[in-house]
């Protein structure tokens, strides 16, 4: 129990260190600003859908009082007069095409909120912006409609309740703090890009709806010693300078809320791995390509999973610093990995390679239970009439050539293992080629590895041999993207270690699968 008390305090620290270093105050400013922005049309959209809903109740005008009484009208002092006109008479241009620009001012907050959100829950890539925005229109849909259904349900609770309205303080108060929690939780939920349990979203919830209550408080208190000050500053505009500071505070909280989720999901997920360390336990690997940034980050974590590795690279120099990391690793053991100096493109020594698994004696049989190919290279970006036949050649032989005659000559000890397992990394290129224009030799390539992999499964489908492939759904920090798109920012790539997962998982004895192509689900770790 005290266990789990440290490790909440330490995430709500994370999430506090999170939400300062990472644009988190920035953030708040941007959506406080929205907030403000959006607020009049949202009310308009509104009472145009609870009017339909609930004008059939003749306490429809109560529902109303008591959404009002419930705002923080010391705070909101310049808002509220628009607000209750708005409320008690809305404008007859409702009925017109005036709906369809209130709906898209008032959903851009939403727009915000995702973005936001994508950037507290680090998720790399978004949606197109066209996607983005019906999404936003139809999720603004959703949280007026919660929001109209909260109306209806308030007139009828003293309708139910056999005392008077006035005498449900308490409740209406509860009721008020029980709604913000299921709208917040529905949009910490919904609106980011990633996927989730709805669970994981229910301490964010609970902590923002605490600091609002506490904010709210101490705000008013604030505000009623020094609002002259204010005055005296801002003048006539003071009212608007305090609702948007109120909106900066309110906004603030929410990205707390969500960078708190991210860090105890990080934290729980963590904890999980190290509970279920030793998948690979035992195991030979091959890991073809080891120095670059992916081959580097699947031997680490295979060394963590218990495997044996044998990382292969043109220079041992390059295998060094990867090979000190791994010693500092707690489950590294003396002689679990194995560094040998090939070049793939040296079709000779590939033939001999079987022969030198087998003097490592790692094995009794000398049969190889993994192999892991992350080799390629981009080559130069040409159009196909510009492109060079010595240079289609050489991305050809390192991409698809080198893997073909790697996994031919690796057949024979593959096929000793009791659970043979190949994993090759291709490319998202192949998934619309015509989005890479220049790219022919690459995209080739790697369409020509994805081909063999199906072939090469349907003929070994009766064996235990499983073979796949994988690519990154998103731009992974390494030195071909580097290559590929020079001067681009490097911050929001994806780090290869949050790309290991999949490769575990085909790689272990659980593995059934064998001819797909899968994409890398990105650990939060």
């Amino acid at each position: 129990m005290l266990q789990r008390f440290y490790s909440v305090v330490y995430c709500l620290y994370r999430a506090l260190i999170d939400t300062i270093y990472n644009d988190g105050m920035e953030y708040a400013g941007y959506l406080s600003f929205l907030i403000l922005l959006s607020i009049f049309p949202f009310l308009i959209v509104l009472i145009a859908l609870s009017s339909t809903f609930a004008s059939f109740l003749d306490q429809y005008n109560i529902g109303w009082t008591f959404i009002i009484d419930s705002m923080p009208q010391d705070i909101l002092v310049s808002l509220m007069p628009r607000i209750r006109e708005i409320i008690s008479g809305p404008p007859q241009s409702l009925l017109t095409l005036a709906i369809v620009g209130a709906i898209w001012t008032a959903s851009s907050t939403i727009e915000g909120l995702r973005t936001i959100l994508n950037k507290a829950y680090k998720v790399p890539v978004s949606p197109p912006y066209i996607l983005r925005r019906i999404l936003s229109i139809l999720q603004f849909l959703m949280v007026t409609f919660i929001i109209t259904l909260t109306i209806v349900f308030s007139t009828l609770v003293p309708m139910l309740i056999d005392f008077s309205y006035h005498g449900l303080s308490y409740t209406k108060y509860l009721l008020i703090e029980f709604v913000l929690f299921i709208v917040v939780s529905w949009l910490y939920f919904m609106l980011p890009n990633i996927r989730q349990n709805i669970s994981d979203v229910f301490p964010g919830s609970c902590i923002a709806v605490m600091l609002w209550i506490v904010s709210a408080s101490a705000f008013k208190q604030y505000l009623r010693t020094s609002f002259d000050q204010l005055d005296l500053i801002y003048g006539s505009l003071g009212g608007v300078v305090v609702s948007l500071l109120f909106f900066y505070i309110v906004s603030l909280i929410f990205i707390y809320g969500a960078k708190f989720n991210f860090q105890l999901k990080c934290f729980n997920g963590s904890l999980a791995k190290e509970k279920e360390m030793g998948k690979l336990e035992g195991k030979i690997a091959l890991i073809a390509g080891a120095s670059g940034g992916m081959g580097s980050a699947v031997a680490k974590r295979f060394v963590r999973e218990g495997a044996y590795v044998i990382l292969i690279s043109r220079s041992i120099d390059n295998l060094k610093p990867l090979y000190d990391e791994i010693e500092k690793l707690e489950e590294f053991k003396v002689g679990s990995v194995k560094l040998i100096q090939l070049d793939l493109l040296d079709f000779e020594n590939v033939k001999i390679l079987t022969n030198m698994i087998e003097s490592l004696k790692l094995s009794e049989s000398g049969a190889l239970d993994i192999l892991v190919a992350c080799t390629g290279i981009l080559g130069k970006l040409n159009p196909v009439h510009d492109c060079e036949l010595e240079e289609l050649q050489n991305v050809m032989n390192t991409n698809f050539t080198a893997n073909w005659y790697l996994l031919k000559n690796l057949d024979p000890v593959l096929k000793k293992s009791s659970s043979g397992r190949v994993v090759f990394m291709t490319s998202e290129v192949t998934l619309s080629p015509s989005s890479y224009p220049y790219w022919m030799p690459y995209a080739a390539s790697k369409a020509a590895l994805e081909i063999m992999v199906k072939i090469y499964a349907s003929e070994t489908k009766h064996t235990k041999l499983c073979v796949n492939a994988v690519y990154s759904e998103g731009p992974v920090d390494s030195e071909m993207y580097k290559q590929a798109f020079p001067g681009k920012d490097i911050s929001e790539l994806i780090l290869p270690d949050k790309l290991t997962d999949k490769f575990v998982e085909l790689a272990s004895e659980d593995c059934s699968i064998s001819g797909q192509v899968l994409p890398l689900s990105k650990s939060l770790e």
